[in-house]
């Protein structure tokens, strides 16, 4: 609503209307305004507001509800509506008639006025940042000042107390949070022995407390303050919410907590009282649950927090109060008197119920719990929780502390813990599911025996979620022998029939879970899974009638698995045909094209026919998981031999369909299944040839594209005619050509061809890639590779041609190797050598481990030779290692030497070989499976980036780095503290000798070649912090210190961008570790906000390329994304000191008003 649509004269005169319906109806339309105006509408409105105002004050008194209640939602609004000085006044305005309202109502006040209401409103809406800083500063000024006076004796004055620090507590300094701390443990301490209005509003206080705890900073101060008071139920609520506050940045100190334990402790020890007194146990019972629980409390501290030396005196504490009864189990005065009856009226139950003390063992538990969660393993003298006790819900925290106790390492429990279980799961029937779920915890063979036993011999039902997990436990972990498995799978054919929806699905789930075992098949026997059969069969029957989808989609899950487990005639072919039928449908098609896949060869001819007939529709079906799964199993038909009697010609005809709308991706399967129909119409010629000609390096044929030429030029029966036509046809330039012609003349051995190609090898690159693939089909090439070497090759496709070519005939011919190795060795061109040590890849593989050293130490000496890391040598080197590291691995003393060579010479290598190593070292990292000698290769690799100042090593370097952190990760995570990291640190700043200055005009411009170097390291950082599980704490804060003080200082705009991103996924994946390391430390958090900032007031030139102007709009959206996710993600106003919210505030605001429309 903009302000053209609002009449003020009109809403204040119906402000004032007798009809309550006109005054309602005013209401809204201001509240919808104030609620929805444009925002720069709102200056000029405010004045207009404001003349309502007034009006508003006297509704909130209105004494129709509808209308009142109304008034009161629309005074919240106002806080981001108004100017800040307007909002003080109207607050200071509802205060004054809360004030007023107060002193015309006699008595306790036990409930808050309805201006109170309207107040809170108002607070509570300019919380969560949406005042900024200085207005959040002067509206709290305000708030306090006006209701801490009042608070002590006003619950309306404690509630907007409460509120205002809630909501505005971060804009408080350390000192004011203090100040304000004492003064509500004062609050608290007086209500506790004044009138009824005074404990609400103490109670309120300790609420108060717990807000203001998120900012404060010297807990020790108001811990020693609480521990000075006199009024232990008080001090325990007050110091119970402050130790539950604490954080890894903000908590008591050692010796506080030592004094706040102590504190606690004393009310544990052996105190005089008459037993017989029930008042005065029950007082005891209550004082020793409140300290056991702050005790608790203390052991949920921050880690930082040292508690060793308390570990054996909790066991003991926790021994004493575990079964803790004051009136004991029985009560002997009364033991002759059995035969009185009492009624309903008068029967008062368990005494050790009655007396509360239930309490203190459920405390004790939970402290147990807590201290094996702190500690560990606490030793052989660890009590065992009281699982069986006679009140359900300490026996239920008891089963959840015996967990907790054994998932930390208490394993010395057990045997105590199976004996106490087997009594529960008959005495405690109702609480079958948290003793189910013991059972599984102790993961004990006999105890799940008996447990299944149980099942047997009891009447527990067997129709719950409990039970079906149990059974699930049960069957996955195999900790049952078949007997009672048996037991098990009636129960679960009962539960089919179950009414249950959730019921039904679960126990299917089992069943399949069940029968899936590598045993699964012996389990049942016939009549057993007849019934299964039958029954999941008239499931999926009426799967558009009764079940949902869901519960069908397990159904066919179960009866595939049942039918390929525990096949039988009499049910197994009506299983499948019911499998079969929801083909047809919609919902379930992927489950079904997935379960027949898995029995495929459990199916009749016929129904083989049916299902084919239904993939021809399916295999172009819209969806592509569909598409994928129906293409799957239509090849696994034809490879079993379902050809006959099929529409061959429909399934080609939709396969060819598919293959037109692959695009980019590259076909297999679906070369796959044309080869296997053998029925090839012109149309598949077409396709073939279209492949062959839009074939690239990126976008090669795939091998089932070759085996389909073979097959369609057998089909054709004249291999001269077919080879003739598909030369005419393909591109020859194409290697996917070369090798299609040579499958036609070998598979119909023509000679012809290759006496052709034999006659002008050099003529063209067809010839060469036809020889080269006759070559390594096996066809004896006549071909001398001297004559190839000789041709003097210029482009990188006739490089490539003439090396192929020559690697092939030389792998058939290893006598030629001689002539191969001299080339190399003679050529001052590096083209050439690049093109011999390319074709050394194939003879290298058959060749003797001593003619592989021979070639080994001559392609080592060559290198060695290079004085030059240029670009026109850097294909030579990445092709050399590649031959080096394939004899390497084909004889593993030659690793060794290398290793040995590396490391001797490491200072006198030259760059050429430094730049072969880390090849090497790449090609290692896939395929070498020794660990220690890769992570040799993977030192020295670090080693030589740290040493050789070159933009190639170190690009190749971290290249290499990053590949074996993607396949070798174990062998990089043992390296990454003393060797990765540091050298990967270094390449994130940036190195001035990579930077070249270019003048353009008038102009400099600065080309920093490093960037690619820094890009690929935070690559590397991005794929490690992703390791959530793996990477140690030490590690991940060094990483993100790294990018705070190098990636947002560097100069490059990409660099800038790349670091925001990798520090918004390092929150996604460790949450806690950036708010420990940069957030909690002040002066990291200081230096993150300031690298922002600094960032931001950047400006690109005026003359700036359009590419360079979208860098730069780029990285302002990624600082903006990153200063976003801080804030969403972490609760400043609650989890950090007042300085540290008041800092982010300020930060958060001056981004807003620079990059405002981008925040928002």
């Amino acid at each position: 609503m903009s302000l053209a649509d609002i009449n003020f004269t009109q809403l204040r005169d119906g402000a004032v209307d007798v009809d309550p319906d006109i005054r309602f109806m005013a209401l809204q339309d201001f509240q919808k305004y104030v609620t929805s105006a444009p925002f720069q509408e709102t200056q000029i409105a405010s004045k207009n507001v404001a003349t309502f105002i007034p009006k508003l004050y006297d509704l909130i008194k209105d004494p129709i509800p509808d209308v009142q209640s109304h008034a009161v939602k629309s005074v919240a609004p106002l806080v981001t509506f108004l100017p800040i000085d307007m909002v003080v006044e109207v607050a200071s305005h509802l205060y004054a008639m809360i004030t007023a309202d107060r002193h015309h109502q006699p008595g306790p006040g036990f409930t808050t006025t309805v201006p109170t209401m309207a107040l809170r409103g108002l607070i509570q809406a300019g919380a969560g940042g949406k005042l900024d800083a200085k207005s959040a500063r002067v509206l709290a000024d305000t708030l306090l000042a006006l209701a801490e006076p009042d608070a002590p004796r006003s619950l309306d004055a404690m509630e907007v107390l409460t509120d205002t620090i809630r909501s505005y507590g971060y804009v408080l300094k350390p000192s004011e949070a203090s100040r304000l701390v004492q003064s509500l443990i004062e609050i608290a301490i007086a209500g506790d022995g004044g009138d009824d209005t005074a404990k609400l509003v103490g109670r309120r206080a300790v609420v108060a407390v717990g807000y203001l705890c998120h900012y404060l900073t010297d807990f020790d101060a108001a811990g020693a303050s609480i521990l000075r008071q006199h009024h232990r139920p008080v001090q325990y609520a007050l110091l119970s919410t402050l130790v539950s506050s604490q954080s890894a940045t903000r908590h008591l100190a050692d010796s506080s907590i030592d004094v706040v334990w102590a504190f606690a402790k004393t009310d544990l020890d052996p105190v005089d009282i008459d037993d017989t007194d029930y008042d005065q146990v029950n007082d005891h019972t209550h004082t020793v649950e409140r300290s056991l629980e702050l005790l608790t409390q203390v052991l949920g501290s921050p880690a930082c927090v040292d508690l060793t030396s308390v570990e054996q005196e909790v066991v003991g504490i926790c021994e004493r109060f575990l079964r803790y009864k004051p009136f004991g189990d029985d009560d002997d005065d009364y033991s002759d008197d059995d035969d009185i009856e009492f009624s309903d009226d008068d029967d008062i139950g368990d005494d050790g119920d009655e007396d509360g003390s239930w309490k203190v063992r459920t405390k004790a538990c939970e402290l147990l719990a807590a201290a094996a969660t702190r500690f560990g393993a606490l030793g052989s003298s660890v009590p065992v929780p009281p699982i069986t006790d006679d009140n359900e819900h300490v026996s239920h925290v008891a089963i959840k502390t015996v967990e907790a106790l054994i998932t930390n390492g208490n394993v010395n429990i057990i045997p105590d813990v199976v004996h106490l279980t087997s009594t529960r799961l008959l005495e405690k029937p109702g609480q079958l599911g948290v003793t189910l779920k013991l059972v599984e915890v102790v993961n004990d063979a006999d105890l799940t025996h008996d447990t299944v036993e149980v099942f047997a011999k009891s009447k527990h039902p067997t129709n719950s979620l409990d039970v079906l997990a149990f059974f699930r436990f049960a069957v996955d972990e195999a900790k049952v022998d078949r007997d009672s498995m048996l037991i098990i799978l009636d129960d679960l054919i009962a539960n089919l029939d179950d009414k249950s929806f959730n019921i039904i699905g679960e126990s299917i789930s089992v069943l399949t879970s069940l029968f899936d075992r590598a045993d699964g098949g012996s389990i049942a026997d016939a009549t057993r899974v007849s019934k299964i059969a039958a029954n999941l069969q008239e499931k999926i029957a009426n799967a558009n009638k009764k079940y949902s989808s869901d519960l069908i989609q397990l159904a066919i899950r179960c009866l595939a698995v049942l039918v390929s487990r525990v096949s039988a005639d009499e049910w197994t072919q009506p299983a499948v045909d019911s499998i079969v039928s929801q083909l047809a449908g919609e919902t379930n098609v992927v489950t079904t094209l997935e379960s027949l896949f898995y029995i495929c060869d459990k199916l009749s001819e016929a129904q083989a026919r049916h299902v084919i007939h239904q993939l021809t529709g399916l295999i172009i079906s819209n969806h592509e998981t569909v598409c994928t799964a129906a293409l799957r199993l239509l090849y696994h038909l034809l490879i079993h031999g379902h050809t006959h009697d099929i529409d061959t010609q429909a399934v080609v005809q939709n396969v060819l369909r598919l293959v037109a709308a692959s695009h980019a991706r590259t076909v297999d399967e679906e070369l796959k299944v044309l080869t296997l129909l053998n029925q090839y119409p012109p149309e598949v010629s077409a396709m073939v040839i279209k492949l062959i000609n839009n074939s690239s390096d990126e976008k090669p044929v795939a091998d089932s594209g070759y085996d389909l030429v073979r097959s369609m030029a057998i089909a054709d029966g004249d291999f001269g005619q077919f080879y003739q036509q598909l030369s005419e046809r393909v591109d020859k330039s194409k290697f996917a050509a070369a090798r299609a012609l040579a499958t036609v003349a070998v598979a119909g051995k023509l000679s012809e061809p290759v006496r052709a190609a034999e006659a002008a090898p050099t003529s063209s690159v067809f010839n060469l890639n036809f020889l080269g693939c006759a070559a390594d089909f096996g066809v004896a090439v006549s071909t001398k590779i001297n004559d190839l070497l000789d041709s003097t090759p210029q482009t990188k496709d006739e490089i490539s041609a003439v090396s192929y070519c020559v690697g092939s005939i030389t792998k058939a011919n290893p006598q030629q190797l001689p002539v191969l190795v001299d080339f190399y060795v003679t050529s001052p061109s590096s083209k050439h050598r690049w093109l011999a040590v390319m074709a050394l890849k194939g003879p290298v593989e058959v060749v003797d481990p001593a003619t592989g050293k021979q070639v080994f130490e001559t392609i080592v000496e060559r290198v060695a030779s290079i004085s030059e890391l240029g670009n026109n040598v850097t294909e030579e080197l990445k092709s050399s290692g590649e031959v080096l590291s394939e004899i390497c691995l084909r004889n593993p003393e030659m690793l060794t030497q290398l290793l040995a060579k590396f490391h001797q010479r490491h200072g006198d290598l030259s760059l050429s070989s430094v730049y072969v190593m880390i090849a090497i070292a790449k090609q290692l990292v896939t395929k070498l499976d020794d660990d220690a000698k890769l992570a040799q290769f993977l030192q020295l690799v670090c080693h030589y980036m740290d040493v050789v100042v070159n933009l190639k090593v170190r690009e190749a370097a971290v290249g290499t780095l990053l590949t074996a952190l993607h396949n070798r990760t174990a062998v990089v995570i043992s390296l990454l503290t003393d060797t990765v990291l540091p050298v990967l640190f270094n390449q994130m700043v940036p190195e001035e000798s990579f930077k070249k200055v270019i003048q353009m005009g008038p102009h400099k411009y600065i080309h920093d070649e490093g960037v690619v170097i820094r890009t690929l390291t935070y690559e590397f950082l991005y794929s490690l912090v992703s390791l959530t599980s793996e990477v140690k704490s030490e590690v991940l804060e060094e990483v993100v210190k790294n990018m705070v003080l190098s990636g947002l200082t560097d100069t490059d705009v990409v660099t800038n961008k790349v670091a925001c991103e990798n520090l918004i996924h390092f929150i996604d994946c460790h949450q806690s570790e950036f708010a420990r390391v940069v957030i909690g430390v002040p002066s990291t958090f200081s230096t993150f906000m300031d690298n922002l900032s600094a960032l931001l007031q950047k400006n690109v030139a005026k003359n700036a390329h359009p590419q360079d102007v979208e860098s730069f709009e780029n990285r302002i959206e990624a600082i903006v994304k990153l200063v976003k996710k801080v804030d969403q993600t972490y609760n400043f106003k609650e989890a950090y000191p007042s300085d540290v919210v008041q800092a982010w505030q300020r930060f958060l605001s001056s981004v807003k008003m620079s990059k405002g429309a981008r925040y928002l």
